[in-house]
């Protein structure tokens, strides 16, 4: 993606030799190939209209750092759109859009007359696009954009079709809802709650709850922003808000599941006789589980099965970072910082095989190499290939030493929770059981939390297809199974995470991908 930078040509001597010579010539290009059967001398290469490189672009700084996937969407032309019932403004009208699969942004290109740049701004800044990979506008004028998704070669949960359309005169209300128990034992008092709703044209707002029986008869319509309500029979019920403005223009969330009749279980985990701020290798750690269910009784009084109760532990070396404290002094915790906020997990994925190996693979590779971190640190800021296959890994030139040292770091960590990791048996109240450490550090578990929220501005989307779910993992230290729930997203101009409900189990670990790599589904580059 350089500005008519040529290739150097390469002779290729046997299966593991090759010989470079002079570069190409692009103002004199020729096609020597023996399955030609057209011209030899070639017109001269035309430049790029748009060109950038791995590290911060001096002529277009506005696109950004890391992997690359230019594409080209339409150019939009407001004649062609005369009758259409929402129509972009007068202001983009022979305007260019362009999007990166890599770098998730579209942005709006102005050129004059002749077709040449004028100016490159971002279009829809405060949304991001998980790897666009096509763009039309439809007869209605709004533009669809289709999305690839986190992870390569798979069923991605945000791969979907976009809808974006343009409101030029009252834009509805941004709704936002949540109840405060969305279980629990009869009678079930619940708190909803419109907190978040906002109207950007700054309306009165008129709110109304309809709670009703999943999929059944409504019970009641309750008209006030924050209502409560109390449930006396068991069933899944669920609560749905539509706030309407002044102008009458409404958006209803989704609605809220609520299952009354059953009380979560409480669950704890406790270190029985052991010290609960160091341990020593190979010495066991004598834990205890204690299940409580208000409905299901207890695990000490064997009403709760033990097999029913799955628990699990992770190793951190470096132990975990106080809470709300900086992680720039913890490497591994910097280091998974900038893997999660960079491009890197569009390539490489914890324990699921992309377009470049697992991080869990490349901590085993690597984990007896103690001449392995200066290599690593050398292959994420210069790039490369080879060591897990032909597809080449994407430069991060604008990363430092001690950020990649540190994004090593964090993936180094990884073979510490890989080969040790184990599922411990769960024991009743009564019993201990024991997990052995041959290193030093902090054992804890993992969830996961989803988290909302919403796209605002003129401009508003509508998705469809898989859940629109974004998660984050949270280090806490007792474990039961994080299930979450996700939903659609069901309204224009709104996302919506899961919920997690944490019972007995075994957690799980999940990643919701940034991007690395150059080129989009069809071939990529991958990291080590």
């Amino acid at each position: 993606m350089g500005n008519n930078q040529a290739y150097y040509k390469t002779t290729v001597i046997d299966s593991v030799t090759t010989q470079g010579g002079p570069q190409f010539d692009p103002a004199h290009p020729v096609n020597n190939s023996p399955n030609n059967s057209g011209l030899n001398q070639l017109p001269p290469a035309r430049g790029a209209f748009i060109w950038y490189p791995y590290a911060p672009s001096p002529d277009f700084p506005i696109v950004g750092t890391g992997g690359r996937t230019a594409e080209a969407g339409p150019v939009f032309y407001r004649d062609d759109f005369r009758n259409a019932a929402r129509a972009f403004p007068q202001y983009y009208d022979g305007k260019l859009f362009i999007y990166e699969f890599m770098r998730h942004w579209i942005m709006a290109v102005t050129m004059d007359k002749s077709g040449d740049l004028v100016s490159i701004e971002r279009f829809m800044p405060s949304a991001s696009f998980a790897a666009p990979i096509e763009m039309e506008f439809a007869p209605s004028g709004d533009m669809y954009i289709l999305e690839y998704g986190t992870i390569w070669f798979q069923g991605n949960d945000d791969a979907r079709l976009v809808r974006v359309e343009y409101n030029a005169g009252n834009r509805k209300p941004l709704v936002s809802a949540q109840v405060d128990h969305p279980k629990g034992a009869l009678p079930l008092r619940v708190a909803l709650s419109s907190a978040g709703t906002v109207d950007l044209d700054e309306d009165s707002l008129r709110y109304e709850w309809t709670i009703a029986r999943k999929g059944g008869a409504v019970l009641q319509r309750l008209t006030e922003p924050n209502p409560a309500f109390t449930f006396r029979r068991p069933g899944t019920y669920t609560a749905a808000l539509t706030v309407t403005d002044a102008q009458g223009a409404s958006t209803s969330a989704a609605p809220i599941e609520i299952v009354a009749g059953n009380q979560p279980p409480s669950v704890a985990v406790a270190l029985v006789g052991s010290n609960t701020s160091f341990f020593f290798p190979r010495v066991p750690v004598r834990y205890a589980v204690r299940v409580t269910d208000r409905e299901d009784g207890t695990l000490q009084s064997g009403r709760i099965l033990a097999r029913r109760v799955h628990v699990s532990a992770q190793y951190l070396k470096n132990g975990l970072p106080a809470a709300g404290a900086s992680t720039s002094g913890n490497p591994v915790a910097e280091g998974r910082r900038l893997i999660e906020g960079g491009d890197c997990l569009s390539c490489h994925q914890l324990n699921r095989k992309s377009i470049g190996p697992t991080y869990r693979d490349v901590a085993r590779k690597y984990h007896n190499d103690s001449s392995a971190t200066a290599r690593l640190i050398q292959k994420i800021r210069g790039g490369g290939s080879g060591v897990w296959g032909g597809v080449a890994m994407p430069a991060h030139p604008a990363l430092t030493d001690e950020q990649a040292a540190a994004m090593v770091a964090y993936i180094g960590s990884l073979a510490d929770t890989t080969t040790r990791r184990r599922v411990l048996r769960p024991w009743r109240e009564r019993h201990a059981g024991d997990h052995k450490r041959a290193d030093t550090g902090a054992a804890v578990a993992q969830c996961r939390r989803g988290e909302r929220r919403n796209v605002a501005g003129r401009f508003e989307t509508e998705c469809g297809g898989n859940s629109g779910a974004d998660h984050r993992r949270d280090a806490i230290r007792l474990l039961g199974r994080s299930e979450a729930d996700r939903s659609d997203w069901r309204r224009v101009g709104d996302r919506h995470g899961g919920g997690a409900d944490t019972i007995s189990g075994e957690g799980r670990e999940d990643h919701r991908a940034p991007r690395c790599a150059d080129r989009g589904p069809a071939g990529g580059e991958r990291a080590d």
